[in-house]
């Protein structure tokens, strides 16, 4: 049923719905792949690839999420559809963002053919993602906005385009330089846990819709 539900949901979407995995193979292969014909495997293009990820991966890993949600914050009557099952879309959310991740992991997994420790970069980019996740849930069910929702995703992976340094850390997490294990505490672990806090506030906020029944 739940299988169903989100195959509708995303159906929904239409064309919208086709926007991550196409970033994510479509235009990746269009910029990169050239690239790596012409340079070859370079640390130049692996800070290139950082950079895109850093940028990319973040925002498109809610967009299903973003968009879904339209029918359940704003429209008026909303409240209709939170008198049957589900009392949350918490599962349905983290079912879409686990697709999304296993996504970017294929993409991921290839680009480890062309650079080994590209693998490893992964870890960086899931828990940065994982974050955003949080705070978009939490921020959907507290302001009832799409629109307010998805800017706030925006300004924050621009905030961290042109905020970044040397030494990344959870909020200011954008930076160029490879995988180091340190960063696993510094910067991942720290990203995994507020993700985590703000899931929990998002799943309360969500269960508002339950004094509707």
């Amino acid at each position: 049923m739940i299988w169903r539900r989100i195959f509708l949901q995303l159906k929904c979407l239409r064309f919208f719905s086709l926007v991550p995995p196409m970033v994510l193979f479509a235009v990746t292969s269009l910029i990169f792949v050239p690239m790596i014909q012409l340079s070859g495997a370079t640390e130049e293009v692996y800070g290139l690839l950082l950079n895109y990820f850093q940028t990319i991966t973040p925002i498109f890993s809610v967009w299903w999420t973003i968009f879904i949600s339209r029918e359940y914050v704003e429209n008026n009557g909303n409240e209709l559809l939170y008198m049957f099952k589900p009392r949350t879309l918490l599962r349905e959310y983290l079912i879409l963002f686990a697709l999304y991740m296993f996504l970017a992991l294929i993409v991921f997994f290839v680009l480890s053919f062309v650079f080994p420790s590209f693998m490893l970069e992964y870890i960086r980019i899931f828990c940065i993602c994982l974050m955003f996740f949080g705070i978009t849930y939490t921020v959907l069910y507290i302001t009832s906005s799409v629109t307010l929702s998805f800017m706030i995703v925006l300004v924050f992976s621009i905030v961290n385009m042109t905020m970044y340094g040397e030494s990344p850390n959870a909020v200011l997490y954008h930076s160029t330089q490879p995988f180091e294990p340190s960063v696993i505490g510094t910067v991942c672990i720290p990203q995994f846990i507020i993700g985590v806090i703000f899931i929990i506030v998002g799943y309360i906020a969500n269960k508002r819709y339950i004094k509707y029944r």
